[in-house]
């Protein structure tokens, strides 16, 4: 894997040099999902969510500070490693020495097999849809694929950045879609063996016992553990069901005040395993539909 250390100086610079030409063929503030508007116009494609026209990466960078939110698009080159004894871009899409794959970004450029660091840019992923289709942890197939992302044109991670991302698209998938898989958010062992546990995999049909809850946009799984894997448990609702239970529950932000369903037992298909089990802690977080 490639890696390329970076000063913040130095991509300032750079940044400067570039200057702040504006390059948005609207030039509307930003919004350019179809409308003249700010409110995502109605272009006759659905009027907000399909980008018609973008800024490249160069483009991007030569418009930070710009108002209004932008729409950029580029090739998935890497992450930004923003950990303590790193903090540096790395071209990739697996773990350094040091630290997993960073969830929360993503950088991008407008070559696939881009290296260099001044051309490209780091993207924020907020949590929620948004992240889910695009963090490379989960989806190591992103790398190199071309992303689609609306949002602030500002500095982030040191370098040029898209920030407080709004929108993200990308093989084939759109963080608009109606979600259709639930989070099971670190399971436990529960009614199974451990290294059954430990072994479960894409396809398994598992079935899991836990209170729903809809953190940010994500349909997901509170205290969990299994109940069986390999076959569904009686009496269990489905997915589709639990995510309709998921989000009639109570929305905030407050991590210290989530709003749980009571307890269900859900079946569904394993269809990426998100984290594998944690030998420290006991668990392992995938999706099911």
């Amino acid at each position: 894997m490639k890696t390329s250390k970076f000063f913040f100086a130095a991509m300032m610079a750079a940044a400067v040099a570039v200057g702040f030409t504006a390059c948005d063929p609207k030039d509307n503030g930003g919004d350019i999902f179809g409308g003249g508007d700010n409110n995502g116009g109605d272009n006759g494609n659905g009027g907000g969510d399909t980008p018609t026209e973008c800024l490249t990466v160069e483009q991007a960078i030569a418009q930070q500070g710009a108002s209004g939110e932008k729409t950029v698009k580029g090739y998935v080159v890497g992450w930004y490693n923003n950990h303590k004894n790193a903090s540096q871009v790395e071209f990739g899409n697996v773990a350094t020495a040091d630290t997993t794959v960073n969830k929360a970004n993503v950088v991008i450029a407008d070559k696939a097999d881009e290296t260099v660091v001044a051309n490209c840019v780091c993207v924020q992923l907020t949590a929620g849809q948004v992240r889910n289709i695009v963090e490379l942890a989960s989806n190591p197939e992103n790398l190199g694929k071309e992303l689609i992302v609306k949002g602030q044109l500002a500095a982030y991670n040191g370098m040029a950045g898209v920030k407080a991302t709004s929108y993200s698209e990308i093989n084939g998938k759109k963080s608009t879609d109606a979600i259709a898989e639930l989070l099971c958010y670190r399971v436990k062992a529960g009614s199974v063996d451990a290294s059954v546990a430990a072994a479960v995999k894409v396809g398994d049909v598992v079935s899991v016992r836990a209170k729903m809850m809809r953190w940010y946009e994500t349909p997901e799984t509170s205290d969990a553990t299994f109940e069986t894997i390999g076959s569904a448990a009686a009496g269990a609702i489905s997915v589709a069901e639990a995510i309709a239970l998921c989000n009639a529950q109570e929305q905030t932000t407050d991590n210290k005040n989530k709003h749980v369903s009571e307890e269900v037992v859900v079946t569904g298909t394993v269809t990426k395993i998100s984290d594998p089990w944690s030998e420290k802690y006991s668990n392992v977080t995938f999706y099911i539909k």
